[in-house]
């Protein structure tokens, strides 16, 4: 058996998430990120989602 430890987190791990908590700190391209997953997640999860009659190529 291994003796690694899986509840360890390391200081700069604990330093990026508590950066990374603060939602003032975000620039706008991880915001946008954010919106556009929460939008995948929530048509994929729910496929008559609004905003899920795009065609697929439709910008091609």
């Amino acid at each position: 058996m291994s003796d690694h430890r899986k509840d360890y987190v390391s200081e700069a791990d604990a330093f990026l998430a508590e950066l990374h908590a603060d939602k003032r700190n975000w620039t706008d391209s991880v915001e946008k990120e954010i919106r556009k997953h929460q939008r995948i997640a929530e048509l994929r999860d729910n496929p008559n989602a609004k905003g899920n009659d795009q065609k697929l190529w439709s910008d091609f």
